[in-house]
């Protein structure tokens, strides 16, 4: 009884001692275990925070680079208006310098027109009497000897004339005279194709054929 009252005393000393034991452990591994997994979210929040850090500053980067390009281009289109706006001025200041010089040589040559003319009309006050003169003599010559070839070109339009009518005519009178004979062609070619006549009218056919 004693024994067995020791042994069993041993025995939940032994599972007290197992109990703690297993109790410690589970202690221990569940601090070592919370300890892994603060580190670990500690690690991931680390890297999560230094790569926001990392893209914060790679679009920082971009936006910069992005900025530059805009910026980059729209002085690139800047010069280029500019550039066109530049020739556009030039080429209007151009064609108003032309237009300018132009006109003024069209005023000059036309004031100059005008000078001559003053200059020569008042030369030609002198001798313009005399050369109205002979250029109305002229006239009148002209005037006459145009006058002179009309009525021989009347005359010789109703020569013609005639000559045309007299002609139609004949010619009237020619076709007459060969329907007639291409009728007697025809009646003795009839005649000689129905029967065959004597030797003698034969001849006469023929001669009148011929």
């Amino acid at each position: 009884m004693l024994g067995r009252r020791i042994f069993n005393e041993r025995l939940k000393e032994l599972w007290a001692a197992k109990f703690v034991q297993r109790s410690y452990r589970g202690h221990l591994g569940r601090q070592t275990s919370y300890f892994r997994r603060m580190s670990i979210g500690a690690q991931i929040n680390i890297a999560r925070v230094w790569k926001g850090y990392v893209d914060r500053q790679m679009v920082r980067e971009i936006v910069k680079i992005r900025n530059i390009a805009v910026i980059n281009l729209q002085k690139l289109w800047r010069k280029c208006m500019a550039i066109d706006i530049a020739h556009n001025l030039r080429r209007q200041r151009f064609g108003s310098t032309t237009i300018q010089r132009v006109f003024r040589g069209y005023k000059g040559r036309r004031k100059a027109h005008s000078e001559r003319e003053k200059y020569i009309f008042s030369k030609s006050q002198s001798i313009g009497i005399e050369l109205g003169r002979q250029m109305l003599v002229e006239h009148k010559l002209h005037a006459t000897r145009l006058q002179s070839e009309l009525s021989i070109l009347d005359k010789e339009k109703a020569s013609l004339q005639e000559r045309v009518a007299s002609i139609s005519n004949e010619l009237n009178n020619f076709q007459l005279q060969a329907v007639q004979l291409e009728k007697t062609m025809h009646e003795i070619s009839m005649v000689e194709s129905q029967k065959r006549p004597h030797i003698s009218t034969q001849r006469v056919l023929r001669e009148k054929k011929v």
